[in-house]
Formats: C-alpha cells, structure tokens, sequence
C-alpha cells in the first residue's frame, strides 16, 4: 500500500505514491475552489479527507463486497464511490484518465458536501456533484459549470420530470431514472449557478434553508407548488438554449 498525505487528504493505494499524489493534488484543487465558490467547510487539520484509490477494478468491487453493502449496492459500471457512513471516497484506476479525474471530482465533491450538509436533497448531491466534476482551467483557475453536450441531448429527447415530483424523489427512485435523473438534476442546479441573478439568491437561500431544517421544509418553503411551476417552464427554456454538442 502507497499512501500520500497532503493539507486536507489522505490517499491510499495499491498503485504507487506518483499517483496518490497526483490524485491528491486534483482534489486539493479542487476542493480549493469550492471553499472559494461556497465557503461552506473550513480546514481542519485533524480530519483528512479519506481516500482508496485502486488499481483496478476487481478490487474496488471486492472491496465493495466485503463491506457487506455499507457502501450501498455497487454496479459493474461504477467508477467511484463516496460512502457518508465510512467517510471514505474509493476511485479505481480507470483506464481513461480524464474520465477517472472527473470520476475524483464527482465523488470528491460528495466528499466535501457531506461535511456541510449530511442530509441533501438526492437531486442537489448529485446535481452539484455532476456540476463540479468536469472543471476545466482558466486563466490559471479552475472553473466549474461546464455544459454536459450528452446530458442536454438526453433532456431535449425525454423532456423532464415536473419539479413538484422531481424536487421530492427519494434516493431509490433517483437512481432507478438513472441518467436522465443526473441530467435533470445537473440542469437544475446549472440554471440555479449560471442563470439569472434570481435563480442565484434562491439557490443562496435554498442552501442556507438546508443548513437550519429538513430538506422537506426547505424546499416546501423555497420552492412552493407555484413558484415549481414557473421553475418548470424555466428550465424547459433553459435547456432549449443549451448547446448539444
């Protein structure tokens, strides 16, 4: 086992240190930009992040399996996951690198969110997640909020769930929708960050809201049956401006 610690995390693998340290470097960037963007989690110095970075993927799987479903049921396509009862963040060694990076920062986020809020809406875990796994540098920063071409497809094609229902979906029926749920739900919340100076006050309130009551509560508060109406037609017309390629 090779292991690398840095400011804020703890990578372990059977790969070799180069590469705990590469992960570790990505992550610390990452999670730079987010205390940044957010400055929801300060550093503490006594609580490093937690991650296993494996080198292939029989022993993400067996790892996975031996937990005896702690880490929830793992699927034959699953690059990464974030376990909030562990506190432990597990990547295998994809064979594509960019892929496994956003994979590091998709689950990293997870990660870094489970400090702030640990009772999220499944639509605003996943959706932020989504959102922040594909940085791309500029100007020397990393810059968050990139268009998902495949994912703008998919919602143009099969439409989307009305927020009154899709606001409320339990962890189980979001992932049985799959990835029109993580496309809808990246949507959402790109339109909430990148849309008008109103969608960004109530995404400010709605995480404030999150931090003082139930998510239940806060989005009944926030996002009322009429103002889920109006969001709708919003976001219908948002996604249609959206490039898909």
């Amino acid at each position: 086992v090779h292991e690398y610690k840095s400011r804020s995390y703890h990578v372990l693998s059977d790969i070799d240190k180069k590469t705990c340290m590469e992960a570790a470097r990505l992550l610390e960037e990452a999670l730079t930009s987010y205390r940044v963007g957010f400055h929801w989690v300060s550093h503490d110095k006594d609580r490093l992040y937690k991650v296993y970075l494996f080198g292939g993927q029989r022993g993400f799987m067996n790892y996975m399996a031996e937990l005896g479903g702690m880490m929830g049921k793992p699927t034959e396509r699953a690059a990464g996951v974030y376990s909030p009862l562990l506190k432990q963040l597990l990547i295998w060694n994809l064979p594509d690198r960019d892929a496994m990076m956003e994979t590091v920062r998709h689950e990293g986020f997870h990660q870094y969110l489970d400090r702030f809020l640990s009772d999220a809406p499944i639509w605003f875990n996943e959706g932020m997640a989504v959102y922040h796994e594909n940085g791309r540098k500029v100007r020397g920063k990393l810059r968050f909020g990139q268009v998902h071409p495949q994912y703008v497809r998919l919602l143009k094609q099969k439409g989307l769930v009305p927020l009154q229902e899709f606001l409320y979906l339990t962890p189980r029926t979001f992932y049985e929708g799959g990835l029109h749920s993580y496309a809808q739900a990246w949507a959402l919340i790109h339109m909430l960050r990148e849309g008008t100076a109103a969608n960004r006050a109530l995404f400010n309130e709605l995480v404030e809201a999150l931090q003082e009551t139930s998510p239940i509560e806060a989005i009944a508060t926030h996002i009322p049956e009429k103002k889920a109406e109006a969001l709708d037609a919003e976001l219908k017309a948002y996604v249609a401006g959206l490039p898909t390629h």
